[in-house]
């Protein structure tokens, strides 16, 4: 709706042309991304009194983290436009830049090792369907390794594993709030 944003120069301008509409934009988006992050803290906040290992645990020290980044990441954007509209655009290129090279690269990584430990939690708890775990860990890993490794193809692979994981992390919660209904 608001362009292709290639680079952050690209993705100001772009944003500039329609200010009302791409803060509506970043707003929703925002609160779906904050949403999901916020909701794998809770699934693995509710896998800890079962988890001898510890992972669950771990995944609810990372989910909640991810949360603060998606929350100060999604905050950038906003500031990205003030700062172009009132400083100059190359003040908002500067904070784009600094929100798509700094922020999301490390809120890719540790989304893929968050999913990583949640999954190996279901598989040693049994908890959900054992493919439910294996799709985790499976997707986690996929994400860490797209993230770690640079090929051509890295951006074609991630927004479809993306949509999965999203995907998967509403099964979750489905589940869960199943699961807890019938206990």
């Amino acid at each position: 709706m608001i362009g292709q944003q290639d680079t952050p120069a690209d993705s100001v301008a772009e944003m500039m042309e329609n200010v009302q509409l791409s803060k509506i934009i970043i707003v929703i988006g925002t609160i779906v991304f904050v949403a999901t992050f916020a909701g794998l803290t809770l699934l693995a906040r509710s896998m800890q009194q079962e988890d001898k290992s510890g992972t669950a645990t771990l995944a609810t020290i990372v989910f909640a983290g991810l949360t603060a980044v998606g929350i100060a990441a999604s905050g950038m954007s906003l500031g990205t436009l003030d700062a172009a509209k009132e400083i100059s655009t190359q003040a908002g290129v500067n904070i784009e830049s600094v929100a798509s090279f700094g922020m999301f690269a490390g809120l890719f990584l540790f989304w893929g090792v968050g999913f990583i430990l949640p999954g190996s939690a279901m598989i040693i708890q049994k908890k959900f369907h054992i493919l439910v775990g294996w799709l985790f860990v499976a997707l986690g890993t996929l994400f860490v390794i797209l993230t770690a490794i640079d090929l051509e193809i890295t951006d074609v692979i991630q927004y479809p594993i993306w949509g999965a994981m999203t995907l998967l992390t509403a099964a979750a919660g489905i589940l869960t709030l199943r699961e807890e209904s019938v206990s």
